[in-house]
């Protein structure tokens, strides 16, 4: 008995550490161990009614009543979380897109990982927060060659905007605005958050399938609701600052829920 005794010790703790294995490798085939599918985010650029055309062949007319063209629109979204039926928020991996439907990145994303279930709303960052500024060089939709940022120190750009307008008073009749600041301290802080309910039709997340969240985004709040932006008294805003600031508040609501396709 003195020499089975040891032996079955022995055996005993290689069952534990086989079944403890077994489960770790359950858990890390989808990530957390609970089920899981996939979705797709389709950020539709308007100006009102009309869809974006951004190559600058389209007049469109602000609050102010001036008519424009776009030639460049893109904006960062990033800290993404999904609200659930019961009203629980559900926080998404860490992720940053640059949405730019006249780029190289394009207007949609697709999701990972995210838990089957059924959400009513989700919630996310208008631009890029300073935890993840100060980090130096990035890569993906953060990559510098984008041209969406200015340096380490003043950060990224959130929101840019530049096309022609008669009355932009300049040379070129060419108007831009390069909007960012995240600093509390010294009044430059533009940075907001966007939450969206999707009313009555509930995004159906599922392990097979790929449902479509499809949100729009009207240029014309740009330019009106706090803030009157005429673009004769400023054509040109591309530092933080007073400006900016005031412009973020504007844009700050021009997100809005569109439909869902599951």
């Amino acid at each position: 008995m003195r020499n089975l005794f040891p032996a079955l010790i022995v055996i005993s703790y290689i069952l534990i550490v086989f079944t403890g294995c077994n489960k770790a490798d359950d858990q890390s085939a989808s990530g957390t161990g609970v089920a899981s599918g996939v979705a797709k985010i389709v950020f539709n650029n308007v100006v009102g009614s009309s869809s974006l055309n951004s190559t600058g062949d389209s007049l469109y007319t602000n609050s102010s009543g001036e008519t424009f063209s776009v030639t460049k629109f893109k904006y960062y979204v990033s800290n993404f979380s999904l609200i659930k039926s019961d009203g629980a928020t559900l926080t998404l991996p860490a992720a940053y897109y640059l949405i730019d439907q006249g780029g190289n990145t394009g207007s949609n994303r697709l999701i990972s990982n995210i838990p089957v279930g059924s959400y009513k709303g989700i919630r996310f960052l208008i631009g890029v927060d300073s935890a993840k500024t100060v980090q130096g060089a990035q890569t993906g939709d953060l990559d510098p060659t984008y041209g969406m940022v200015w340096d380490w120190n003043t950060g990224y750009i959130f929101v840019k905007l530049e096309g022609l307008s008669a009355s932009a008073g300049t040379v070129d009749s060419a108007f831009a605005y390069h909007v960012s600041g995240y600093r509390i301290s010294n009044n430059t802080y533009a940075l907001h958050w966007v939450d969206i309910s999707f009313g009555t039709q509930p995004f159906v997340i599922t392990t097979t399938g790929t449902p479509e969240l499809h949100l729009k985004a009207d240029l014309l709040e740009f330019f009106k609701n706090p803030y009157d932006l005429s673009i004769s008294d400023n054509p040109i805003v591309t530092s933080s600052g007073s400006a900016a600031v005031s412009i973020s508040n504007n844009y700050a609501d021009m997100f809005m829920f569109d439909h869902i396709q599951n």
